[in-house]
Order: C-alpha cells, then structure tokens, then sequence
C-alpha cells in the first residue's frame, strides 16, 4: 500500500509515514464512533422489526395525511428510538423555530400569554 502512495502518487515517505501515525493516533476514537454508529443502527432496526415496517409502508400518499400508515409507523419508529411517548415527524417542519412555534401554537389559545422566567 505505501508503494502505492509514494510511487505510483508521488506522495512523499514523510507525509506517509506520518499520516499513519496520525491514524495509529485516532484508532481508539474511530473505534469509539464505529461503538456508537453500530448501536445506533441496531436501536433502528429493532424499532422497524418491532414496528413490521413493510414495502407498503415505503408508498407514496395523497399529501394530505389521510390514513397515512408510512408516516404514522415512522412516527412509531422515532418514538421507540428516542423512548418517548409519541414522535411528530414531519418534513414540512424546516427548521428548530418553526419547530417552535408549532408547538407554542397548539398549546396556547387565542387571548393566551406565553410568560418567561
């Protein structure tokens, strides 16, 4: 492999030689973000298996929500990953303040006040 760099390249032996220690460096960090990654994925697949996700849940909808199964077992999904009670996944939702908002919204009612400590 160092031939491969350094000859066929043109990558000097130095800049090699110390990239690879670099590397031997962060070995134990990568190792700990592949830890983390590979939990990660499997909390994802147990709340798909648990949650049968299916093909039919991968099909397009109308847009409106109406009996939107995909869109309600994602929900589903989300909230096992996450251990919450319920998920609200939308992609209309674009950012953390209109995140916001919509939840302020449904909570207040017309005339209400929002105080902060």
């Amino acid at each position: 492999m160092k031939n491969m760099y350094c000859e066929h390249l043109g990558i000097s032996e130095d800049v090699y030689n110390y990239g690879q220690n670099v590397i031997k460096e962060l070995k134990e960090r990568f190792d700990r973000i592949d830890e983390i990654a590979e939990y990660n994925q499997l909390k994802v697949l147990s709340a798909m298996q648990k949650n049968k996700v299916a093909e039919m849940h991968l099909y397009g909808t109308s847009g409106y929500g109406y009996n939107d199964e995909g869109r309600d077992t994602l929900e589903r999904i989300y909230a096992d990953i996450f251990k919450t009670e319920d998920a609200l996944v939308r992609p209309q939702i674009i950012c953390g303040t209109h995140a916001l908002n919509v939840a302020i919204s449904s909570n207040l009612r017309p005339g209400d006040e929002l105080l902060s400590p």
